[in-house]
């Protein structure tokens, strides 16, 4: 299929053939091809779908398309793509919360992760210990990459994350080996 075929069957088709033209676009991009004309179909016809299959085969979607420019700078099209993850991190089911945490974790653009920590901390809040756990995640791989001053973000995300350990893994049978894992490392960081 060429670019053309698949950007009608993302444009006009229903649900199926939209998760069809998904999975052939990402098995192309997998072996090599590039279609940079496809990313705003994708943002206007694919992206608003409620479908759970479309959701999954998305964030592998955004996982392997180039983000930026030859020369570095984030595609204009990806602050839209940074709304939708936004949204999704607000959305009411926990699925959709937690697996876009779990595609925070891959993400290493900066510009696109910044905007998002007010949702990724209202997501340790979170009921639900899948949901919970993916934040702590997510905001752990954020402070890994040390995208932003380490001490600034270590001060204003310790509390979170301390309350969101003891919520999370206190049923768990090593719960206390997770916490102070997690505050040797915080500690570490700040003799740093």
């Amino acid at each position: 299929p060429n670019e053309v075929e698949l950007k009608k069957q993302l444009c006009e088709g229903d649900v199926n053939a939209k998760t069809i033209a998904l999975k052939k676009i990402i098995h192309l991009m997998l072996n090599g091809e590039r279609f940079p004309g496809l990313l705003m179909p994708v943002i206007q016809y694919v992206m608003p779908s409620r479908d759970h299959t479309l959701k999954k085969l998305l964030l592998i979607f955004w996982e392997i398309v180039p983000k930026t420019t030859p020369d570095g700078k984030l595609l204009h099209e990806m602050i839209l793509v940074c709304d939708a993850y936004r949204k999704d991190l607000q959305h009411p089911n926990e699925y959709i919360k937690g697996s876009t945490l779990r595609f925070l974790c891959k993400l290493k653009e900066a510009e696109l992760l910044e905007p998002l920590m007010p949702a990724i901390r209202a997501c340790l809040e979170n009921r639900h210990s899948y949901v919970r756990r993916n934040a702590v995640l997510a905001i752990f791989t954020i402070y890994k990459l040390a995208l932003f001053d380490r001490h600034t973000f270590v001060r204003t995300q310790y509390t979170y994350i301390c309350n969101c350990y003891t919520k999370t893994f206190s049923s768990e049978k090593y719960s206390a080996l997770y916490y102070k894992c997690l505050r040797m490392s915080i500690c570490l960081s700040e003799s740093n």
